[in-house]
């Protein structure tokens, strides 16, 4: 017996290439940049924390960089998911 619901398929909508342009050229480098930067405040964070472990100030300054450069982590690797889910929903490749 053959198929008895009848199946549309829909055909698949070309993305805009301006759109993948931007995103490929733009928008990834610049997250990927600011990824970077935040990771370094991290690592910079964690060596102010273990070479000053008698300076109380010191300590507590390098516990704010690794505070925001975990932060700044966090929001990029989310901005690459939004950025992929909104590519992939408007078929942007």
């Amino acid at each position: 017996m053959s198929n008895f619901w009848p199946v549309a398929y829909a055909q698949a909508v070309k993305g805009l290439p301006v759109l993948d342009k931007v995103v490929d050229k733009i928008a990834k480098p610049i997250i990927t940049l600011l990824g970077a930067v935040a990771f370094v405040t991290f690592l910079y964070g964690v060596y102010e924390m273990l070479s000053e472990q008698t300076n109380e100030e010191a300590r507590k300054k390098g516990a704010q960089h690794v505070l925001w450069g975990v932060i700044g982590l966090f929001i990029m690797i989310s901005a690459i998911g939004i950025l992929n889910l909104v590519c992939a929903t408007i078929n942007c490749r």
